[in-house]
């Protein structure tokens, strides 16, 4: 109803693309843990178990001693994306884990 109005010369066709699940897109994931162990190894692990491309990872402490990764991985889905962050919230001493907007 809106567009009918507009000026014929502001609109833009567009297509849809279909997706053939090879289309892979980055999604950066922030993860925060207890500090036990070899966290990292154990978040890394997870991420490659899933045969997932890692992109970018940057870990470090926060002043209470929690261990906070910031990863961004290349995935094919929202699927992938959900089933991902179910298996690293399933790691021992992992507290919080979100998708967040850091590409």
């Amino acid at each position: 109803p809106a567009v009918k109005g507009m000026e014929k010369e502001r609109i833009v066709s567009a297509e849809r693309v279909k997706d053939d699940g090879n289309t892979a897109f980055p999604v950066s994931i922030q993860i925060t843990s207890e500090d036990k162990g070899a966290i990292f190894a154990e978040i890394t692990k997870c991420i490659v178990n899933e045969q997932l491309t890692i992109s970018a990872i940057n870990a470090r402490k926060d002043k209470k001693g929690n261990a906070i990764a910031f990863v961004t991985v290349e995935v094919s889905s929202h699927e992938q994306v959900n089933q991902l962050i179910a298996k690293l919230r399933a790691i021992p001493n992992v507290v919080t884990v979100y998708r967040t907007n850091n590409i």
